[in-house]
């Protein structure tokens, strides 16, 4: 292998215009050799200068390749947890964070910019690159750039091991996955429907056998059909082990997280990670988030209780229990709705084929937003279901996006957006490139349904998408998701997503698997009204796990689990409750996720997104009006990226601040 055959040391790195079926560990390795040196020369070469904005900002291509590369990688360990592809992330995570620390506190590198602050040209700088200086400043302010080198090397080293801890976090959880299936007799099956019958149908030793595992959405299926106690015990019993088996345990891990994010805090000066963590966002302080929560949660109790005593009573009438165990729940929630409200949540998810309505859902948001989103062909990709679409406006490409849809053996449960290349078009015109992930369980026929709660996903994480590739922003420091407040980043998202809850947007999309006729708005009412089905205790669990995840990076006396555990008291609805079933051990989100003390964020973003979207759903027949509001939203929030505080842009669509009565009436706590 020669430099000029690796495809990450080429110019079509920055637009991923790469054959990822050709691209090998090997390539990685190499171009970290190679681009770790140049980078570091790049950086003293930036502190000897002449210190202008040119010499200081747009003049760093080595090491923006590197970070495109590095960030590359991690993406791919994600979708296909090769040993070959997390060697070499073990191999160079170490090297490369301690280059990125290095930079981010040299005080040299420091007072060069200072010096570019304090000159007679700074303010001949545009808008954009003035605002660029004085956010590298208050980064470097931020990051300890004038703490002594002993606390610097300790900074660092922290930050080494909390990424070696976050990669051993996600492969225990990724390989539990794989672990944990097994074996059912067809008895065992009884209730579940046909399509989840043949999905765990296979072969082996030449006799069909039947098994069950998560990654084909039979354990969720388990949970909710499945009339046998004892399998959906069985299931229960293995979910309730992720992250915490023998063989892929986190939970030392978790604990060595916690006191490491708190070291980090102390060394910069914060009395916790929380305050360092929630600095600069709308929220402020952590005082602020848990007024926010215990606010929500006491507003929703009086209906979690009522949603509680609906179900349990309901069910053990339905089972002939005298009391429910925590694998019942499911099952008889699916059967109070069959019965009491009239749906059929099966039979809903053959409107919503996969294909159709990931195609219609792109046409959709494409007429909103006055964009063209277009299926491209794309060099050989990392797994043939993976599509690839380029995004126009005006006829011009703005960005483009990889879709990368099914479950698979080794690829991260979940789902997410990943913007992996940014727009900048200060250095040179670079396009945005993301990736959208899901895992809908494909049957054997090789096609997919989403169930209601997976198409609320899929837009959800569609609405992440577009942020990162409408955007206009022309400074990378902004572009994108870049900036952005923790607590708003999952307002385009959320604001997205309950979309689902317009018929118009659900009769456009969706598709019956045989008559392909759309859902008939009756059924789609009874769809609607299931986001009020449990409201309360759905609310309940969200400010459990938030506080949980505030109080636990606040403080240093208590480990993760004892926090756990005493917040599940503070808030028990069920008195019967498993106490023992743990949420931190698998809660990717704050460790390692970017949430530490953020989880709150979900719901604090909401109150903006249901709110605007009280605006939109006063209009959906005013076809002029949606689209002005349309306009508004794009030029407002998509647009800009991190350039503003989004409470800014939420005032330029509205006129007004957020009104959280909107959110409450969502959720049925007031009329």
């Amino acid at each position: 292998m020669t430099l000029q055959s690796n495809p990450l040391l080429t110019k079509e790195l920055k637009s991923l215009n790469l054959n990822f079926q050709e691209l090998k560990p090997s390539h990685f390795s190499e171009a970290f050799e190679h681009l770790l040196p140049l980078a570091e020369k790049e950086h003293l070469d930036s502190i000897s200068c002449e210190p202008t904005y040119e010499n200081l900002f747009l003049r760093s291509e080595n090491s923006e390749q590197l970070n495109i590369a590095y960030h590359l990688l991690h993406s791919l360990v994600s979708l296909d947890s090769s040993d070959e592809l997390r060697q070499v992330q073990e191999n160079y995570s170490n090297k490369i964070i301690s280059f990125y620390m290095k930079t981010s506190l040299d005080v040299n590198s420091y007072n060069q910019i200072m010096k570019l602050k304090n000159s007679a040209n700074f303010n001949n700088l545009t808008e954009g690159q003035i605002k660029t200086v004085n956010e590298v400043i208050k980064s470097f302010n931020q990051s300890g750039v004038h703490l002594p080198q002993e606390q610097k090397n300790e900074l660092t080293q922290l930050n080494i091991e909390l990424d070696n801890l976050r990669q051993q976090f996600e492969q225990n959880l990724t390989n539990y996955i794989e672990f944990s299936g097994f074996y059912v007799n067809l008895e065992d099956l009884d209730g579940l429907p046909e399509r989840s019958i043949l999905s765990a149908k296979t072969e082996k030793d030449g006799k069909t056998v039947y098994f069950v595992d998560e990654n084909s959405g039979l354990f969720d299926d388990i949970m909710t059909f499945a009339k046998s106690s004892e399998l959906r015990k069985k299931v229960y019993e293995v979910k309730k082990l992720s992250g915490r088996h023998p063989q892929f345990n986190n939970i030392d891990i978790i604990s060595h997280i916690h006191l490491k994010k708190q070291k980090t805090a102390e060394i910069l000066g914060y009395a916790s990670y929380s305050e360092l963590s929630l600095e600069d966002n709308i929220a402020k302080n952590p005082l602020n988030v848990s007024n926010f929560l215990n606010e929500l949660g006491q507003k929703a109790l009086p209906k979690a209780h009522a949603d509680f005593h609906l179900i349990h009573d309901f069910g053990i009438n339905l089972l002939q229990k005298s009391q429910l165990d925590p694998w019942d729940y499911s099952y008889v929630q699916n059967k109070y709705k069959e019965l009491h409200l009239f749906i059929n949540e099966e039979q809903i998810r053959n409107y919503f084929p996969v294909k159709h309505v990931v195609s219609k859902t792109f046409e959709y948001f494409s007429k909103l937003f006055n964009i063209e989103i277009r299926e491209a062909a794309h060099l050989p990709l990392w797994n043939n279901d993976v599509k690839y679409y380029e995004i126009f406006e005006n006829n011009h490409k703005i960005s483009s996006f990889f879709f990368d849809p099914y479950a698979r053996n080794g690829k991260m449960p979940g789902a997410w957006a990943d913007g992996i290349i940014v727009r900048d078009f200060e250095i040179q015109q670079r396009l945005p490139v993301a990736m959208m992930v899901c895992n809908n369980p494909k049957d054997n026929n090789n096609e997919s349904t989403f169930k209601f709660y997976e198409l609320v996903t899929f837009f959800h994480e569609f609405g992440h998408l577009l942020h990162h590739c409408l955007s206009k922003v022309n400074y990378s420091m902004f572009s994108c998701f870049n900036n952005v407040q923790r607590d708003a980043i999952e307002f385009p998202s959320q604001f997205l997503e309950n979309f689902v809850y317009q018929y118009e947007v659900i009769e456009y999309i969706s598709s019956h698997i045989e008559t392909k006729e759309p859902l008939h708005p009756n059924d789609f009412k009874k769809s609607y009204d299931l986001k009020l089905f449990m409201s309360g205790l759905f609310l309940t669990r969200f400010v459990q796990m938030s506080e949980m995840d505030l109080i636990l990076y606040s403080q240093t006396e208590k480990d993760p689990v004892s926090i756990e555990k005493e917040s599940l008291k503070k808030w028990q609805v069920n008195p019967n409750s498993d106490l023992d079933n743990l949420r931190m051990p698998q809660f990717s989100h704050i460790f390692g996720g970017g949430y530490e003390s953020n989880y709150y964020s979900y719901q604090w973003a909401e109150t903006l997104s249901l709110d605007l979207l009280d605006e939109f759903s006063r209009n959906f027949h005013n076809s002029e009006k949606i689209q002005s509001l349309a306009q508004s939203y794009k030029e407002n929030v998509l647009y800009t990226g991190g350039y503003n505080d989004m409470e800014f842009n939420f005032y330029q669509i509205l006129g007004r601040k957020p009104n959280m009565d909107k959110y409450l009436k969502y959720y049925g706590i007031i009329s």
